[in-house]
């Protein structure tokens, strides 16, 4: 059987012709070539302008090249593939500050985070898969704790009234370089971090979650690296 569905990915069109065999198992057709989006997030502190690589840079051109720190790049299409992941200063090849592997999957979108320290190594990198898709009644929240000074914390978005006593976290233990990503229903919502001890690190500062976008909420160290530590909360570019 055949059936046009909504296509939220990159590189085509709205919508997309899928084919279902037996189980139910939606499959694209065997000709059918997706590009992958990758975009680049530079959130390590000391690394005020960074290039990122796939492949050697020795002898490759930078796939993002002088991303400031705190910054994010656009989606860039390229071809779906595993590749290594590298990431300089900018304007130099060397030395090698960070080396991942990372699949760039046909169809999907994806995002690289650095974060941690050039001056403290190893640096933390995250790679995810994301969901760009608007959904109105729950609006997507991004997280990634970049932040040595933070730490390993645990992050709430409470609903005015809510205490971290009385409620779960949001992203639990989330350590340096962590990433993850939830879904809530749009309103005020107070933000607050703390350690693994329940000590009040930030907040609680309320935010607003709004319907028809996405939001990313970071945690790094002060620009040039150490304390204190940043929390920004806002659209996701």
């Amino acid at each position: 059987s055949h059936f046009a569905v909504n296509y939220v990915g990159p590189g085509g069109p709205g919508i997309r012709v899928i084919r279902v065999v037996s189980g139910g198992i939606a499959l694209p057709f065997p000709n059918e070539a997706l590009s992958a989006s990758i975009r680049f997030g530079n959130l390590a502190a000391d690394l005020a302008e960074a290039d990122l690589y796939f492949g050697d840079p020795a002898t490759t051109a930078p796939i993002f090249e002088d991303v400031p720190f705190g910054a994010f790049t656009p989606y860039l299409d390229l071809p779906a593939g595993t590749q290594s992941i590298r990431i300089t200063a900018a304007n130099s090849s060397d030395p090698v500050l960070h080396t991942q592997s990372a699949t760039l999957l046909s169809g999907n979108f994806s995002t690289f985070y650095i974060g941690g320290l050039v001056s403290n190594p190893a640096m933390a990198g995250a790679f995810t898969i994301d969901d760009n898709r608007i959904v109105g009644v729950r609006t997507q929240v991004r997280l990634f704790n970049g932040s040595p000074a933070a730490g390993t914390v645990n992050v709430f978005l409470l609903v005015p009234g809510q205490t971290t006593t009385s409620a779960s976290a949001t992203f639990p233990a989330a350590a340096v370089g962590a990433s993850g990503a939830t879904r809530l229903p749009p309103g005020p919502y107070d933000l607050v971090v703390e350690n693994l001890q329940g000590v009040s690190l930030f907040g609680p500062d309320r935010v607003q979650v709004e319907s028809g976008v996405r939001h990313i909420l970071t945690v790094t160290d002060t620009a040039g690296g150490g304390p204190p530590f940043a929390v920004s909360f806002g659209v996701d570019p």
